[in-house]
């Protein structure tokens, strides 16, 4: 059998602390900086000797980014990256107490050696240039706020804040301009991708999504792999129902998990509030939910997770839900969320509650039911495995 290599590595802005294991023993722990230059010099150092690599290392962002490029590219080397979440899980399994560089990268070997070893696959440069975009935009959009807020105080100050109600106006202004010189540049980007430009038709095709949500979308969903289940869609936003149960006494209302990508979070949202107000189906239902005593605000901060769906695949980066060219219903994009689960009406029948909804007209997609139990929308299809009671 030939030898492999085993590597973990701890990322950070300055350096990489690496932990090997070759030919069944542990070497001495190494460092290199976290440069082109010392990604070129772990290259060599893991693969001395001729032997196959595999790195294990945590998702940190940018820091982590070009390091996990330099590995894909490099020849005998394969490199998984792992979401920081499941490591610092791993490390407490472990009974791991202390927290260093060093025992981090002796937790991440270990992980590498344990766990199911799954190959990072890059996303295409202009899916990274787009989320880039997308993320410097929601920055100005969070520092305008605070902008906005900051006038809004100094104008009860009088006189005495004139200036700086001014400053603020200008800054304002600035903000407001590099927004729309972003907006333009994702844009631009976009269309000038054709695979891009078709996927973002599709989407402002929907009812309540415009060319920013479109954009947002895009930047989160498309640097994921092609063959994710609709269960770990939903997970992957963290809109995933997380149960609360003990015995008999205590079965908690179901709440979102939020452990996932906000950023997929906070662009389905406004897209929720529009079709609550303008998508007559979604309105309907919304409407349905608020008359059996649900809370509107509630509601309104569910739906984006609810699992509305209204096509059989989740909404991938083929774009299969779309009938005709065209898709039908803020649902759509969200099926990428919306995952069909089997629900139990006999295990508590009290709290269960099946609300039917006209079906929206998608051509050949299969007919879907609208069913909400405890405030959260679902969608059951007619397949045997889907079925609803």
């Amino acid at each position: 059998m030939k030898q492999v290599n085993d590597v973990g590595v701890d990322v950070d802005s300055k350096q990489l602390v690496c932990a090997m294991q070759c030919a069944g023993q542990r070497v001495p722990l190494a460092a290199f900086a976290n440069t082109a230059a010392g990604h070129k010099k772990f290259i060599r150092w893991a693969t001395k000797g001729g032997h196959p690599v595999r790195v294990c290392l945590e998702a940190t962002g940018i820091y982590s980014l070009e390091f996990a490029l330099a590995l894909h590219e490099a020849k005998r080397v394969e490199v998984m990256v792992v979401n920081p979440r499941a490591i610092k899980d791993f490390a407490r399994a472990c009974m791991q107490r202390g927290k260093t560089d060093a025992l981090d990268a002796g937790v991440m070997l270990d992980f590498l050696q344990r766990m199911p070893f799954t190959r990072w696959q890059p996303p295409a440069p202009e899916i990274l240039e787009l989320q880039a975009i997308n993320r410097r935009i929601d920055q100005l959009h969070t520092e305008l706020t605070r902008e906005k807020n900051r006038r809004h105080a100094a104008e009860f100050a009088g006189a005495s804040a004139e200036a700086i109600a001014q400053d603020i106006e200008v800054n304002i202004r600035h903000l407001e301009r590099r927004l729309e010189r972003m907006h333009e540049s994702g844009l631009k980007l976009v269309r000038g991708v054709p695979a891009l430009a078709a996927r973002l038709a599709h989407l402002v095709s929907t009812k309540g999504i415009g060319e920013t949500s479109a954009m947002r979308l895009l930047a989160e969903l498309l640097v994921l792999p092609d063959d994710l289940s609709a269960p770990q869609w939903v997970a992957h936003a963290g809109l995933d129902p997380r149960p609360y149960e003990s015995g008999t006494s205590i079965h908690r209302p179901r709440r979102i998990s939020k452990v996932g990508n906000r950023h997929l979070r906070a662009a389905l949202y406004m897209p929720a509030l529009v079709a609550i107000q303008h998508e007559p189906n979604v309105k309907a239902f919304y409407s349905k939910l608020v008359a059996a005593g649900k809370s509107g605000d509630h509601l309104s901060d569910r739906l984006p997770g609810g699992g509305i769906t209204f096509g059989r695949q989740p909404f991938s980066v083929r774009f299969d839900l779309c009938a005709n060219g065209r898709s039908s219903g803020i649902a759509a994009p969200r099926a990428l969320l919306g995952h069909c689960r089997r629900i139990d009406h006999a295990r508590d029948p009290d709290r269960s509650r099946r609300v039917l909804a006209r079906p929206l007209p998608l051509g050949d997609l299969p007919v879907r039911r609208l069913v909400g139990i405890r405030g959260r929308a679902h969608a059951v299809g007619q397949g045997k495995r889907n079925q609803a009671g």
